[in-house]
């Protein structure tokens, strides 16, 4: 999920998937907001501000797959810091 805020992930969610029919952009609101969703996490990964490297190690250490073998490397295009 990109944010803590409801509202704002589904924002960018939508931002994000604008190409998509209504149906789908729906589809995403329920899954967000419905509670079952919450209970059954383990955890929630927030993505906002993240690249993809930084998701996916955030995520290998949440998993205690934090290694050095799994770590992951941004590459410059996945970058926004720079």
């Amino acid at each position: 999920m990109p944010s803590p805020d409801l509202d704002e992930t589904l924002k960018i969610l939508n931002e994000r998937n604008q190409a998509l029919p209504d149906d789908i952009r729906k589809t995403n609101e329920h899954f967000v907001r419905h509670a079952s969703n919450y209970k059954l996490a383990k955890f929630v990964v927030y993505t906002k501000g993240k690249t993809p490297a930084e998701t996916t190690n955030e995520t290998l250490n949440l998993l205690e797959l934090s290694s050095p073998l799994y770590l992951i490397k941004d590459t410059p295009d996945d970058n926004p810091h720079n």
